[in-house]
């Protein structure tokens, strides 16, 4: 009888063992970027000439296997566009393309944070001119924060 009373304590215990890995398994898969399809809209910053302009961040596809898919354009103060591919790195989005702009291309990487509940994303970026393909040569970083206007693309 005491077998019996042990062995079932045991089984308890692996039972209530494996709901607790699993209630963390799940609450670890809990993605934060899932909601962040749609277009954004705010203001940027490029710190190497303190010039202020206006941003637009449409991103169009988002699959944490497979990546994101977004489009960019500045104006109004700044130029340049790009298509950007990235994906989720240690929690934070990292998008890379190259941007054409006035003076030139540039291969641009952007690290942006994401506060879902209120629809912003937070971005620092950074433009490295293509070698022979620009007439500027620095290295140009900034930074915007842009607020969602919708979900459809």
């Amino acid at each position: 009888m005491r077998e019996k009373l042990q062995e079932l304590k045991m089984k308890g215990i692996r039972i209530w063992s494996l709901l607790l890995l699993f209630t963390f398994l799940f609450l670890a898969c809990k993605d934060r970027f899932q909601n962040i399809v749609g277009l954004y809209q705010g203001e940027a910053i490029n710190k190497l000439r303190y010039n202020k302009g206006k941003v637009v961040l449409d991103v169009k596809n988002y699959n944490k296997k497979n990546g994101v898919d977004a489009n960019i354009k500045w104006s109004e103060g700044l130029s340049g566009e790009a298509t950007l591919f990235g994906q989720v790195i240690d929690e934070k989005l990292i998008l890379k393309g190259t941007a054409n702009s006035q003076s030139g291309l540039f291969d641009l990487e952007l690290e942006c944070d994401c506060n879902d509940a209120n629809n912003k994303i937070w971005c620092k970026y950074k433009l490295t001119p293509i070698v022979g393909k620009n007439e500027n040569t620095l290295i140009q970083e900034g930074e915007f924060n842009v607020e969602k206007l919708s979900n459809i693309n």
